[in-house]
């Protein structure tokens, strides 16, 4: 304990933590099924896809549950207008707020069938941030496994991280016990393991998932517990997939657990709600400071020392507790254990769709059911938990299961989740990764190279409701159903949809970098102004698909996918690839025109779920993988200095994309500023461009766009070093464009010019506004546009006659290939031209690399603003992407650059244009005709024709 008062107990009272101890079931009107499948919110939501406007049909359910309309609305109600901070009942708002999480703490304790009230009171219930994990670490700490030494935890084949991780974290031996053929727990091994000599003077725990998140498979929750306590071991349950099927139980046929934890969020209506651990009171021992010490922990405190709670409850529960997030917890269960009274959805009732049924019903429904391959036994008991995970095979290999999931998406709107599921370790056991593939696969993921994440091993899976409650047995017909046609005619759409190697992540070309198109929604778009007074939510009133024309419209459109011309796929690690590709596809097309693709041989790659067998690890060199290619002593040294320069792999620490756009952090402005020199290197190429365009004369009054960002701020600085140095004069001064949007505010920026002397200009343009208004099919562009003529009118009106733009070499190299690729134009930035109003415009920097930039502003710390803008948080746009291509490039050949600065040169020169657009008007006039080429049946050139 980390206080020096001494060690008396010190309890404290709260009238408001006694609750009525009849407490009654939240009950609703009418069939409890039908009313909350009637509120759920988002149930058949329009989805606009490449393919048209699909339904929302949920099938995600083990990831999270959905959100219920009677719940927000009662929270909205009832629980927001008397909101309060707990730990007080001397106001009305914190009286009311106290009451309502003591009330839902005696609401989950009867869920878990824990003792938490009267005198025999065993068990306490602690919320616990985001979800089990925040659990599971909250248990860890209270059980001091970090400070304890030589604790034995067991855990079982099929852990979620959560599960896992915390204990391995903290110091615990862990070791994981055997399964058995049931895809149960294998008590004779857990036996043996309780047994060893040494085992009983050690702290051990046994930590078992009830029900797998990857295959539904139930562990008998009695049994273990029973053998744990019969040799002296703790036993926890993690609830976290269990409980949306069922009660958890604290005490349950005569065998008590000492702590059990689960998300609520997995349940109908708890999104959003905070983690749930339930733990035998005992554990928390009062000699030792609690988990989280701080603000509703103490019980006095002086300057020298303190004393924390004698209640259990309250001292592990310490700062603002998520009293919203308590009542959604306890209304949600208490729609639970309304569905339960109806017998819906009861952990030990028949259930309409268990897990025995699904895997037959969907392979009845495939064709040629080799094609299919269901994770984990297909012939356990019918009371497994209704979770399928899969793959798909197709031809020499397997569909990758973010294309699979997409494509559900896409098709038939069928919310579906790719990867490991966060149980790593079981996943690898059911894909027969060898610990030789595993070591290969995390090596080939491990390189600098951030390209091979679709090597990720991992598979697909659907979660289907176990009643009526949750959906309707038609929507889960219809994700059977739609499974089945992806898994038979899936392959035949890989030749329209691009993977993105980054990510692993695969798109429809047409959505390719706006995964979303233009239905994104936008928290930006949030008008204060015009928010309605009282909260409206939305309802579900809308019609039932009609889903056998969804099925007949997606199984037309995959008969209709043709082949196309498909750029080879890189080499490198290609043993190690699992899944086909779109060339892979095409080339199918090719032989035969055929729907389905059947099965050859043993598939490709380290993925061979049993009963296939062993993959062959590639050769290795010195640990490195290698592919079918060798490489040379020198081709490696080679490869291998190209990768290590600093300036062969070119980051914009001005785009950096973040999940969430946050408002931009005002930069730490020093009190005195000075003007910096920068590097020589970075002088003389900006001094070579200078001379060779004659941007700068005698007397020029030069502009700076200064945006904050890297570039501007070096060349600000470059352009105070030649005032100072070089032989001609000029007048400078910034001027900086504020967009009006609250995700970026370069107002930082005016104490910072102001210290260096230099005039500045601060413009204000709502330039977010407009373009809601004018909707353009840019906002980049758009943006960029109107901030340039803000640029003009700027240096116009004040007699500046020069304005600067602090775009680079790679901007003008990345422009160039953009032209040439997508708009068929030869054509880059210009360095110097003249723009509206007679202002001429130069780029000083079109000679300098962009690493030169990002050099000098770190070793500079100047102030760098990040802009945060909305449209940059789309997924990688065109010219992210043709950055890592030259990126790329440039390790094979370092000097590639230099070879484009001197393609580009002419085309920098604005006197080059005219003659390129009069040689284009000229061509589009018919004075010069291509020659006449043969075409094909369908009006098009056939390909083999020169």
């Amino acid at each position: 304990m980390s206080s020096n008062l001494d060690e008396e107990i010190g309890a404290r009272y709260f009238a408001l933590n006694t609750v009525d101890e009849v407490f009654k079931t939240a009950t609703l009107g009418g069939s409890v099924a039908e009313t909350v499948l009637a509120e759920q919110i988002g149930r058949f939501e329009p989805l606009n896809t490449p393919f048209g406007c699909k339904p929302l049909v949920y099938a995600d359910w083990t990831a999270s549950a959905r959100a219920l309309r009677h719940v927000e609305l009662f929270l909205s109600n009832q629980v927001l207008p008397l909101y309060g901070n707990t730990h007080t009942a001397a106001s009305a708002c914190g009286a009311q707020s106290s009451s309502f999480v003591a009330e839902a703490r005696q609401v989950v304790g009867e869920f878990c069938n824990a003792r938490t009230t009267g005198k025999a009171a065993s068990d306490v219930v602690l919320f616990c941030g985001a979800g089990t994990t925040s659990a599971v670490n909250q248990l860890v700490s209270i059980l001091g496994v970090r400070e304890a030494r030589d604790v034995l935890v067991l855990v079982g084949p099929y852990e979620h991280h959560s599960n896992l991780l915390p204990w391995r974290e903290a110091g615990a031996t862990v070791e994981t016990v055997l399964g058995n053929r049931d895809d149960g727990l294998d008590l004779d091994d857990l036996e043996i393991r309780l047994t060893r000599p040494g085992v009983r003077d050690r702290l051990v725990i046994g930590a078992f998932c009830a029900v797998s998140n990857v295959t539904g498979a139930k562990t008998n929750v009695s049994s273990v517990t029973h053998l744990l306590k019969k040799h002296g071991a703790l036993s926890c349950w993690d609830y976290a997939t269990a409980a949306a099927h069922g009660s958890p139980s604290m005490h349950h046929e005569g065998a008590s657990a000492d702590a059990l934890y689960f998300s609520c969020h997995k349940l109908l209506g708890g999104i959003s709600a905070p983690g749930i651990l339930v733990v035998r009171k005992e554990l928390i021992r009062r000699d030792r400071s609690p988990s989280r010490p701080g603000g509703g922990t103490v019980f006095f405190a002086t300057e020298d020392g303190h004393r924390f709670l004698s209640n259990r409850v309250e001292r592990e529960q310490g700062g603002t507790p998520d009293i919203v997030g308590a009542c959604r917890a306890a209304l949600c269960i208490s729609i639970a254990r309304a569905i339960d009274c109806e017998q819906k959805l009861y952990f030990n009732q028949k259930v309409p769709w268990d897990r025995g049924t699904s895997i037959k019903k969907l392979y009845s429904l495939v064709k040629n059911p080799k094609s299919l391959v269901v994770l984990g036994h297909t012939t356990v008991a019918t009371s497994a938990v209704p979770i399928l995970s899969f793959l798909v095979r197709a031809g020499p290999g397997w569909l990758h299961y973010n294309f699979v999931c997409q494509l559900l998406n896409d098709l038939f709107g069928v919310q579906s989740r790719g990867g490991c599921q966060c149980a790593g370790p079981y996943a690898h056991e059911l894909l027969g990764l060898s610990k030789g593939a595993s070591d290969a696969l995390q090596t080939a993921l491990l390189t600098k190279t951030p390209d091979r994440e679709l090597l990720r091993p991992g598979f697909s899976r659907i979660s289907l409701p176990g009643g009526g409650a949750w959906a309707s047995e038609e929507e889960i017909d219809y994700v059977l159903r739609a499974v089945a046609i992806v898994v038979d005619m899936g392959w035949r759409a890989l030749p329209i949809y691009r993977a993105e190697p980054k990510t692993g992540e695969w798109r429809h070309r047409a959505r390719f970098s706006k995964p979303l198109g233009d239905a994104r929604r936008w928290l930006s778009r949030f008008d204060v102004s015009q928010s309605p007074l009282t909260p409206v939510l939305p309802t579900n009133r809308r019609g039932k698909p009609d889903f056998e024309f969804l099925l007949r419209e997606g199984e037309r459109i995959l008969k209709l996918c043709s082949n196309e011309k498909i750029i080879c796929d890189d080499d490198e690690f290609e043993p190690l690839r699992w899944f086909v590709t779109a060339k892979n596809a095409a080339s199918q097309m090719d032989l035969c025109n055929t729907f389905t693709w059947d099965p050859a041989g043993d598939p490709r790659g380290p993925i061979r779920p049993p009963p296939l067998g062993q993959y062959e690890i590639p050769f290795r060199v010195e640990g490195v993988l290698f592919g079918p290619k060798r490489l040379g002593p020198e081709e490696r040294k080679k490869a291998l200095r190209g990768a290590v320069k600093p300036h062969t792999i070119n980051i914009d620490i001005t785009h950096t994309v973040s999940q969430h756009p946050t408002p931009s952090q005002p930069p730490v402005i020093p009190n005195l500023v000075k003007a910096i020199a920068p590097p020589k290197k970075l002088m003389r190429v900006v001094g070579e461009a200078i001379r060779d365009w004659t941007m700068i004369k005698e007397g020029d009054k030069v502009l700076l766009g200064l945006s904050g960002g890297k570039d501007s701020l070096s060349l600000l600085h470059i352009l105070l070093d030649l005032q100072k140095r070089a032989p001609i004069r000029f007048e400078l001064a910034c001027a900086t464009v504020d967009p009006m949007t609250s995700s970026f505010d370069p107002s930082p920026l005016i104490p910072y010019v102001k210290a260096l002397g230099v005039r500045y200009f601060y413009l204000k343009d709502h330039i977010i506004d407009y373009a809601n208004t004018v909707k353009p099919s840019s906002l980049c562009s758009y943006c960029a546009r109107m901030k340039r003529g803000a640029l003009y009118t700027c240096a116009s009106r004040e007699g500046y006659n020069i304005l600067a733009l602090a775009q680079h070499l790679d901007d003008l190299a990345e422009s160039f290939i953009m032209g040439a690729f997508h708009n068929g134009q030869l054509r880059t930035m210009r360095s110097k031209y003249i723009a509206d109003r007679g202002v001429t415009v130069i780029r000083p920097l079109v000679y300098a690399r962009e690493h030169m930039m990002k050099s000098f502003a770190m070793e500079a710390q100047l102030p760098i603003i990040n802009e945060n803008c909305p449209a940059c948080f789309e997924e990688p746009k065109e010219r992210a992407r043709v950055k890592k291509l030259l990126s790329r490039e440039e390790q094979l050949y370092p000097k590639i650059y230099n070879s484009l600065r001197r393609c580009i040169t002419p085309l920098m020169d604005d006197a080059v244009y005219p003659a390129l657009r009069a040689s284009n008007d000229t061509l589009k006039a018919g004075a010069i005709r291509s020659r006449p080429r043969p075409h094909g049946p369908f009006g098009e050139c056939p390909r083999d024709v020169p």
